[in-house]
């Protein structure tokens, strides 16, 4: 009976080795999204980005006068220990600037972005100037259209500041006019995720 209950008991341990093991091979590692009322905890197999907007994840300039602007900050911490990579893109886009038949050639480019990117140390990591602002979604061209590299440990400070520019002359043409749009990132190259690999909980 002895014998009986020592194989028993090595059974069992090692069936709970072979769990911890495989649940250390297949951990999650979380994004984690705060800044707004609607942020939730996005798990990932692959890192540990936190992203943390200061008022939210849009920027909106509604019925804007020349010499407008409107701010968005936000940043993006690599809590992990390995160096990652990701894109900024731009969601939720909705832009009226420029958008009418027969328009003044420039009337788009009014409305444009800068973005500057700063670390821990408040040292320059990338800048972006002058940009026109964006009709449709899609990615920031922060890095010559190449993923941002962050180490672990480190923070990247975004202020995106968009600007409906004053000319000096009438612009009548643009009354009324409305930006709205969302900035979110995205993992890339070994570390990007799908949908398929997203569990979105509140």
């Amino acid at each position: 009976m002895e014998r009986k209950n020592t194989v028993f008991l090595t059974i069992i341990a090692v069936a709970t080795l072979l769990i911890a093991v495989i649940g250390a091979t297949f951990a999650y590692f979380s994004v984690i999204i705060t800044g707004n009322e609607s942020a939730t905890s996005t798990i990932i197999r692959t890192a540990n980005i936190k992203i943390t907007y200061t008022a939210g994840t849009n920027i909106n300039l509604t019925s804007a006068s020349p010499g407008d602007t409107a701010n968005l900050t936000f940043s993006v911490a690599n809590e992990g220990d390995r160096e990652l990579s990701y894109k900024v893109k731009w969601t939720d886009v909705a832009n009226t600037f420029g958008s009418l038949v027969g328009e003044v050639s420039g009337v788009a480019e009014e409305l444009y972005y800068t973005v500057n990117v700063v670390d821990n140390n408040s040292n320059s990591v990338y800048t972006l100037s002058r940009t026109t602002a964006p009709s449709t979604n899609g990615y920031i061209n922060l890095n010559s259209g190449n993923a941002i590299t962050i180490a672990g440990g480190v923070t990247h400070n975004y202020t995106l500041t968009m600007t409906f520019e004053e000319t000096s002359s009438a612009q009548n043409y643009n009354q009324g006019r409305t930006f709205t749009g969302a900035v979110d990132i995205e993992l890339a190259g070994n570390n990007y995720y799908s949908t398929d690999d997203v569990y979105s909980g509140e």
